[in-house]
């Protein structure tokens, strides 16, 4: 799908300091987390690995979201297979960065899902 808007990076970084409008933020939570909610349910699980504003574009309007650069992703047939220090460290969850502790599953996209939402919400990187 062609979606012709700024990433949300673009966005956020060259915007007013105004906070957005409730239904923005609530309404692109909403859309990455239904994104996440579609590749993690799917057989053989889908883990992104890289969830971050320069990967997430916005339509033209500005009243939609989505999901892009697949790059990173991995089908996970078998939680083991994880273990790869993968992504953007600064929207990384911690057991990525300490892939020596242990494997990592699809709750590391959820936890830079929350760094996202908290950048849409307080417009501060966090």
């Amino acid at each position: 799908e062609y979606v012709n808007g700024p990433t949300l990076e673009y966005f956020l970084q060259f915007r007013g300091g105004d906070p957005l409008p409730r239904r923005s933020i609530f309404g692109w939570s909403l859309d990455l987390l239904r994104a996440l909610d579609f590749l993690h349910g799917r057989n053989p699980m889908i883990i992104h690995r890289d969830v971050k504003p320069a990967n997430l574009i916005l339509s033209k309007d500005l009243n939609i979201m989505k999901l892009m650069d697949f790059g990173m992703s991995k089908a996970c047939s078998c939680l083991n297979d994880l273990i790869s220090f993968t992504g953007t460290p600064l929207y990384m969850a911690p057991e990525v960065m300490l892939t020596t502790v242990g494997h990592y599953t699809e709750k590391a996209d959820i936890y830079s899902a929350s760094f996202v939402m908290w950048y849409i919400a307080v417009g501060k990187r966090p």
